[in-house]
C-alpha cells in the first residue's frame, strides 16, 4: 500500500563476504538513472557499477562548468559592452544560452563515453586514487595524452579533459563511505581549479567552497564565499520538460549568483554568504518517457509531490552531513588540510517546512551543531519565528527610515511600490510597521 517492494534472494553457495559484496553493489546500483545509457552498460557488464556511479555524477559536472565562452569569444566583448543596459545584457544572455545548447548537450557527453568506455574506467582509477588519498588532486597528463590520442576533434578532447579537472578539484567526497550506502553522492570541490580561466564577468569573485551532490533523481550545489557562511537551499521545479532543460543549464550559476549576492548581503557581518540549489531531474518530472508503470504518485515519484521534493532535499543534507561528519564515515579528508567543513543551510522556495527535518537527521546522525544546523526551525527545536517578531523586516525597515532621513523626507509622505507580498515573512511585517502611502504590492 506504501509503494515499497521487498525482495528476498536465496544464495545456498555464497560466502558471508561475497552476500555482503552483492548487497552493497545493489543498492549501490539504485543510485544509478536506469533510464540513462550508463544503466544500460552497468546492467551489461561493460563497466562495474561503480565506475558507473562516477560517471553520473562527472557528466553533471562537465556540463555544468565547460567553458562554453571559449566558443563564442564575441559574447563576452558584446555583454562588457551592455554593461550599463541591464535588459539587453538578459537578451543577450538568453540568446547565448539557446545557442549554447546545441554545442554541448548531456546526450552528446554520454555518447561521447559510450565510445570511449576504457578511458571513462581509466578516469575513474585517477578518481579513486585522490578520493581515497592515494596521490594529491592534480591534472592527470597521462590520461590527457591518452585523450588527445584517442579523438581527432578539439572539442571532445575538451569535453573528455574535463572528466581530468573533476578529478583534480576533488577535496572530499562520501563516495567511499564504508559506513553505510550515501543517499548521493556529495563532492567537495576546489573552487580555484573548477574556476581557472573563467572570465570575471561571470564569476566576479571565487567562493571559498563549491560541492556537487549527485543523486539518482536530482542534481544539486552548494557554494559558500567565506569558511562560515549562511544562506538558503532552493529546491527549483519546473513547469515543463523546455523550463527543465533551461534550468539544468543555468544551475550552477543561479547557484553562484544567488550566494554572490547572500555574500553581499552579509558583507557587515560575521557570516558570509552561501546558497544552496537542487533541481529533480527530468526522468522524474515527465515519467512518460518511461515506462508509465514506474510512476508511483503514493510513493512520491512525481517531484511536484511533497514526498519527493522532501526526498531530495534529505538526500541533499545527508550527503552533505557525511562530508561534514568525516571520520564517523570512513571519509578520507586528508585533501583538507585538517580543516572542518561546517555548513548552515536556511529555507528558501520550496524548503521552507523541511528545516525542522534537517536538524533532527543532524540530531539523528550525531551532529554537534545540529541545532544550529539550519535556520527557520520551529520553537521546540529552538528556532525563532521570523514573522512573530519581525526580525528581518525591522532591520531592512530601519535601512529605508534612516535613508528617508539623510534625504529629509517624512515616511508618511512618499508613496511606495512594494515587490514581496503578504505571505512572506519580510513584507507581510513591512506592511504592518511602514507609515508610507502604499500604492500597490506584488508578491
Amino acid at each position: 500500500a506504501n509503494g515499497v517492494i521487498t525482495y528476498a534472494i536465496f544464495l545456498p553457495s555464497a560466502t558471508e563476504d561475497e552476500a555482503q559484496k552483492l548487497g552493497q553493489t545493489i543498492m549501490y546500483s539504485m543510485s544509478l538513472n536506469t533510464s540513462s545509457m550508463i544503466f544500460s552498460n552497468v546492467m551489461q557488464g561493460r563497466i562495474p557499477h561503480e565506475v558507473g556511479l562516477y560517471l553520473s555524477a562527472a557528466i553533471r559536472f562537465v556540463y555544468a562548468f565547460f567553458p562554453k565562452e571559449q566558443y563564442a569569444p564575441e559574447y563576452m566583448s558584446v555583454h562588457k559592452v551592455l554593461e550599463h543596459d541591464p535588459v539587453s545584457q538578459r537578451k543577450l544572455e538568453a540568446l547565448y544560452k539557446l545557442c549554447m545548447r546545441d554545442l554541448l548537450s548531456v546526450e552528446r557527453i554520454f555518447d561521447l563515453l559510450h565510445k570511449h568506455l576504457g578511458l571513462a574506467v581509466q578516469f575513474f582509477e585517477d578518481f579513486r586514487h585522490i578520493a581515497t588519498g592515494k596521490c594529491a588532486p592534480a591534472f592527470n597528463a597521462q590520461l590527457e595524452m591518452a585523450i588527445d590520442k584517442a579523438c581527432m576533434d578539439r572539442q571532445d578532447r575538451q569535453i573528455l579533459k574535463m572528466f581530468l579537472t573533476f578529478n583534480e578539484s576533488i577535496l572530499l567526497t562520501n563516495f567511499f563511505n564504508i559506513d553505510e550506502t550515501p543517499g548521493a553522492f556529495a563532492f567537495r570541490l576546489n573552487p580555484a581549479v573548477v574556476l581557472k580561466g573563467r572570465p570575471k564577468s561571470m564569476y566576479p569573485d571565487v567562493p571559498f567552497g563549491i560541492y556537487l551532490v549527485s543523486g539518482r533523481n536530482f542534481l544539486g550545489f552548494h557554494v559558500r564565499f567565506r569558511d562560515v557562511a549562511r544562506g538558503g537551499v532552493r529546491l527549483v521545479l519546473s513547469r515543463n520538460e523546455t523550463a527543465h532543460e533551461r534550468n539544468l543549464a543555468t544551475l550552477f550559476d543561479e547557484c553562484y549568483n544567488l550566494a554572490f549576492t547572500q555574500q553581499m548581503k552579509n558583507k557587515d557581518i560575521p557570516e558570509g554568504g552561501s546558497k544552496g540549489v537542487i533541481l529533480p531531474d527530468a526522468a522524474l518530472m515527465y515519467p512518460s518517457r518511461q515506462n508509465a508503470s514506474t510512476s508511483n504518485m503514493l510513493a512520491g515519484s512525481s517531484p511536484q509531490s511533497p514526498a519527493s521534493q522532501q526526498a531530495c532535499f534529505m538526500r541533499y543534507v545527508n550527503a552533505l552531513l557525511d562530508c561534514m561528519m568525516p571520520e564517523q564515515c570512513g571519509i578520507f579528508s586528508g585533501h583538507m588540510g585538517g580543516n572542518k567543513e561546517i555548513l548552515f543551510f536556511g529555507p528558501d522556495e520550496n524548503t521552507a517546512n523541511f528545516m525542522d527535518l534537517g536538524a533532527d537527521l543532524g540530531r539523528i546522525r550525531g551532529y554537534p551543531y545540529w541545532k544550529a544546523l539550519t535556520t527557520g526551525k520551529s520553537v521546540k527545536l529552538g528556532g525563532v519565528p521570523h514573522d512573530t517578531y519581525g526580525m528581518t523586516t525591522a532591520s531592512v525597515h530601519k535601512y529605508v527610515t534612516e535613508l528617508l532621513r539623510e534625504l529629509g523626507e517624512d515616511e508618511s509622505s512618499i508613496t511606495k511600490f512594494q515587490t514581496g507580498g503578504p505571505d512572506g515573512d519580510l513584507g507581510s511585517n513591512e506592511i504592518l510597521v511602514s507609515h508610507d502611502r502604499t500604492v500597490a504590492i506584488v508578491d
